[in-house]
């Protein structure tokens, strides 16, 4: 999973369970911050945040980022 699909993927999943703790969640995109490329601001009720920075890596041979992400799906049983 690319980085920016996984910034989403844990946004999602912060929001999902509608935890009471947390006010908000923001990408850094959407929080303003431009000096970091992806990561997420978490808010919480206590008036705490915390800013989660996702960084990558690919093995030498790995995945070519300037071709579109090839995304495998499989149901869960």
């Amino acid at each position: 999973m690319r980085v920016k699909r996984f910034e989403g993927y844990m946004k999602q999943l912060l929001l999902a369970d509608d935890h009471e703790e947390i006010v908000s969640v923001e990408t850094f995109e959407e929080a303003g911050f431009t000096d970091k490329p992806v990561g997420l601001k978490v808010e919480f009720a206590s008036g705490a945040a915390v800013f989660l920075q996702f960084v990558r890596t690919s093995p030498p041979g790995g995945d070519d980022h300037s071709l579109p992400e090839y995304v495998i799906t499989k149901e869960l049983q």
